[in-house]
């Protein structure tokens, strides 16, 4: 694909998120993690890098993950930002019901009982662990 003349004249973007695990991680993960920047080596001229992290502080970490990913001095530019979500609320709430292959009793909170249409449910997100399991969920809660 990267020797494709099509697909390198449109290829202007690559984005590495959670950038620090170039730097951070063991060797198991960060073996293949960390040769991205041979990516960039076989890109476009054009072609744009984007590396994004929230918990790297400036000083020597962020040094070594601009080096991993052949950044040159003079030619990027660092932008740190405040990564806090005010508008984010973490609810934890005990289980009291068993749940089964496709029933989920503690999370009917989350549809309200007198909505009227849907765009009256609130923005919610729910962690699991697979996607399969998430897919269940979605397809209890679309059920309520």
């Amino acid at each position: 694909m990267i020797g494709d003349k099509t697909f390198r004249a449109r290829w202007g973007l690559l984005v590495v998120d959670e950038a620090h695990l170039v730097d951070e991680w063991g060797e198991d993960f960060r073996e293949t993690y960390k040769d991205l920047w041979t990516l960039r080596s076989r890109g476009p001229e054009h072609l744009t890098v984007v590396a994004l992290s929230g918990s790297v502080e400036p000083g020597e970490q962020t040094e070594r993950i601009l080096r991993h990913l052949a950044f040159r001095e003079g030619n990027y530019r660092l932008d740190k930002r405040d990564c806090s979500c005010d508008n984010v609320d973490i609810i934890f709430r005990e289980c009291r019901y068993p749940f089964s292959a496709y029933e989920f009793r503690d999370l009917d909170w989350l549809v309200p009982v007198d909505m009227d249409n849907t765009s009256s449910i609130p923005k919610r997100m729910v962690f699991v662990e697979t996607i399969e399991l998430g897919h269940r969920v979605t397809l209890y809660l679309r059920s309520l």
